[in-house]
């Protein structure tokens, strides 16, 4: 009898592996060349069917039949069966009822999901607390618990010789929240408690650039929006390179007039909270970092030394040498010798010439 051509898929993922799924494989192998349906029937190794319970699984296609707890022993019968005959090996298959399982969800979803696990305590909240602290981790604290002791006595407060400039939740288009939010409670619908979402918090300090955080932001925006609307899918792409340009020394007071325009029409016309909090995060970060962003456009300079374009290099002509090692390694030839020397020296001190420079640091 002629087989009809199909596809076998066993699942070789980890826990199927440690089933036996290497062995169905060797032996499904080994039936179908025995009965010359090797050209016929295609085995393919699986990834994971994410059923690690019922492995080893098979799945033959295109029948969209599955076969769970599969022993060696039981692949000729599968092979004699259902892939000659055309008959399914019932004891073997996988069956759900999906109306009967969608009924007991409705009826008795939230009791069952609430049953495994540690009773959750409605006076305590879980919080992910990472960035710029002492001791990154998660924590399980009180609903009264402010952003300030959350930092502070949980975090073991911030890094050495850093002040603090913000909070960011709930991944890269979560809220943002700056100083004036520090001593809000974490359960406050109005302070930080509208904003902290998933409780996933970062905390961010005068190390970290606004600006190369707006980039961030924007670039993952830019490229996860669906399309459908413009000021989302338009709107965070011109935002983004207005921001690469402030980034690389070359924006204008007009460009964060028109990032303020763009993130406005992004929060109020998009169709989807997607495009709608990336306007949020940009409206909150210019003003809570308005300074900071500023001295991008109007000094050409990044505080926290992050934006690559918008650092400075210069050698201190008290302190050099004039051993000449930088100039020689130079490859933009930007470094030459002074008629000066420095107290103490003997050799003339090396200066940087701005023209030449590369910044390559």
């Amino acid at each position: 009898m002629e087989a009809i051509k199909k596809q076998i898929h066993v699942c070789c993922g980890a826990g199927c592996k440690a089933s036996g799924g290497n062995q169905i494989v060797e032996q499904f192998k080994e039936v179908l060349a025995a009965k010359n349906l090797q050209d016929d029937v295609q085995v393919v190794e699986a990834s994971c069917f994410g059923m690690c319970a019922k492995g080893p699984i098979v799945k033959v296609d295109p029948d969209n039949v599955i076969y769970v707890g599969v022993k060696p022993d039981d692949v000729s019968r599968i092979v004699e069966s259902h892939i000659l005959l055309g008959n399914v090996v019932e004891e073997l298959q996988y069956k759900v009822d999906p109306l009967q399982d969608y009924a007991m969800l409705l009826i008795k979803g939230a009791m069952l999901l609430k049953k495994p696990g540690v009773k959750p305590d409605p006076a305590m909240r879980s919080v992910v607390l990472t960035g710029a602290v002492q001791m990154p981790g998660l924590y399980d604290v009180p609903k009264e618990t402010t952003l300030r002791a959350l930092i502070d006595t949980y975090g073991g407060g911030l890094l050495d010789g850093r002040s603090f400039k913000a909070v960011v939740s709930s991944g890269m288009l979560g809220g943002c929240m700056g100083a004036q939010m520090l001593d809000t409670q974490l359960d406050d619908p109005k302070g930080a408690g509208g904003l902290l979402g998933t409780m996933g918090l970062v905390v961010m300090d005068s190390a970290m650039c606004a600006v190369d955080l707006l980039r961030k932001f924007l670039s993952y925006a830019s490229a996860e929006t669906c399309g459908k609307c413009t000021p989302c899918r338009v709107g965070n792409l011109r935002m983004l390179e207005i921001v690469e340009r402030i980034a690389a020394g070359e924006g204008s007071q007009y460009d964060l007039e028109q990032l303020r325009t763009l993130a406005t029409v992004a929060r109020d016309a998009s169709l989807c909270g997607f495009g709608q909090t990336s306007g949020v995060v940009v409206l909150g970060l210019l003003d809570m970092c308005a300074a900071e962003i500023a001295a991008h456009v109007t000094d050409r300079r990044c505080p926290a030394g992050v934006c690559k374009q918008l650092i400075t290099y210069r050698i201190d002509k008290e302190k050099c040498i004039g051993c000449g090692k930088c100039a020689k390694n130079c490859p933009a030839e930007a470094i030459s010798r002074t008629e000066y020397i420095a107290p103490g020296h003997k050799l003339e001190s090396m200066q940087i010439d701005v023209e030449k420079r590369l910044k390559c640091g």
